[in-house]
């Protein structure tokens, strides 16, 4: 008895057929995500490249901006058009005894020039360059950034900071959708030599209706008699010397002023990344500690030190591709130490 051969049906074929291409056609949509996510975090990292070279060597030049210049006009952000400019926007800025200038020419390259000295490109992938200046009140520590107009009837002096945007794309960008185009990074940039300057002023300058010790007349023979608040009281009666113990209090008319508070300061608030870097400056110059708590979601921070004057200029900053930074001028209410919370970054 010859036995019967068994095999697939046609319907058999077919499905296994169509099972078969919904695997090769999953297989094949998985390389395709992973490869676009790998151009994309490729042109994110070519981005992220170039704008942290650029702001890092701008920024060791920019800082000593106004430091011993020759001009009372030491920063300019204006458009300037000529065989090395080409009709671009052009900061140039004096400090330490030289002038740099930094601009965006028609390759998109970023171009640094000290004096006199042939330009030199020092990074490709830049589409633009725009700068806000951070104007401060030295009254009270304020910060306010305008553009290049508004500064044109200001004292430079005053200008403590320099903000950057920078409009960056991926060099290798070929126009596929796959690629971040264009993105605008920004950096704070803080100019040492005027905010030194502008926080010795206010933590130097004297408390409102206070006045010196030579002040003739005020005792009973006028030689020493402490500020004229003091007279008759402060004043030695006997022969102008000036009794022991006068402290400057304005009640007893003492020879010296009462010394400026200080304070130690907690400050505490909510930071941008988990792993961002945070630093404090009091005057221009680092100071205290710093810690970030890394969590993954509402990372915070807290930074502490002292004892500072009262009025001190303390600027915190936060930095993980991108810089954030806030400031304050220190108010010790009387108190040997302060806590300011909220003070997000």
């Amino acid at each position: 008895m010859r036995a019967r051969q068994g095999g697939m049906s046609l319907i058999e074929l077919m499905v296994s057929l169509l099972i078969g291409l919904v695997l090769v056609l999953g297989v094949v949509q998985a390389l395709m995500m992973s490869r676009s996510a790998l151009v994309s975090q490729a042109s994110m990292a070519a981005i992220s490249e170039n704008a942290r070279v650029s702001f890092e060597l701008m920024r060791r030049e920019l800082r000593l901006t106004g430091l011993n210049a020759t001009s009372t006009s030491w920063l300019s952000f204006s458009q300037m058009d000529d065989s090395d400019h080409a009709n671009a926007w052009v900061l140039s800025a004096e400090g330490d005894g030289a002038t740099v200038e930094y601009w965006v020419n028609a390759d998109n390259e970023l171009v640094y020039r000290r004096d006199s000295a042939t330009p030199q490109a020092l990074v490709d992938g830049i589409a633009g360059m725009d700068v806000a200046f951070g104007v401060g009140d030295p009254s009270d520590g304020s910060l306010q950034y305008m553009d290049q107009s508004g500064i044109a009837s200001l004292a430079q002096d005053n200008i403590w900071a320099l903000r950057i945007e920078l409009a960056l794309n991926d060099p290798q960008d070929n126009g596929s959708e796959l690629h971040f185009g264009e993105r605008s990074i920004s950096s704070t940039i803080a100019l040492r030599n005027p905010l030194l300057n502008a926080v010795a002023g206010i933590t130097t300058a004297p408390a409102a209706g206070s006045d010196d010790d030579d002040d003739s007349g005020d005792g009973d023979n006028g030689a020493d008699d402490g500020g004229d608040t003091g007279g008759d009281t402060g004043g030695d009666g006997d022969g102008g010397a000036t009794d022991p113990g006068d402290d400057g209090d304005p009640d007893d008319g003492g020879g010296d002023p009462d010394p400026v508070a200080s304070c130690s300061v907690s400050i505490s608030g909510s930071v941008f990344h988990k792993h961002a870097s945070i630093n404090m400056t009091v005057g221009g110059l680092s100071s205290g500690s710093c810690s970030n708590s890394g969590a993954n979601k509402n990372p915070t921070y807290s930074c502490s030190g002292g004892a500072y004057e009262e009025g001190a200029y303390i600027v915190l900053t936060a930095q993980q591709g991108n810089t954030v930074t806030a400031s304050f001028t220190l108010d010790c209410a009387g108190a040997s130490s302060v806590t300011i919370e909220n003070k997000d970054l």
